[in-house]
């Protein structure tokens, strides 16, 4: 059986921060490839990552559980 390591993140809590990082980018190509009367733009424009999801990514990359957990607490998504 395998037993997690000391340190790692549980797997459903980093389906959720990939999640929410999805739909923060996602908002923010919509957002930059919208044209005023809600057309797209035939070419892809540039779009950055929202401040959020950078910090969801670092703390995923840094396999910190602690910061991930207080970022879902803060934005009020609960982790099962």
């Amino acid at each position: 059986m395998n037993k997690p390591q000391p340190g790692t993140i549980p797997m459903p809590a980093v389906r959720k921060a990939h999640r929410i990082i999805g739909v923060l980018c996602m908002a923010s190509y919509v957002q930059a490839n919208t044209r005023k009367d809600g057309g797209r733009y035939k070419k892809h424009r540039p779009y950055s990552v929202p401040e959020e999801a950078e910090e969801l990514i670092d703390c995923l990359n840094r396999d910190d559980e602690h910061t991930l957990k207080s970022i879902f607490m803060e934005r009020h998504v609960l982790c099962k």
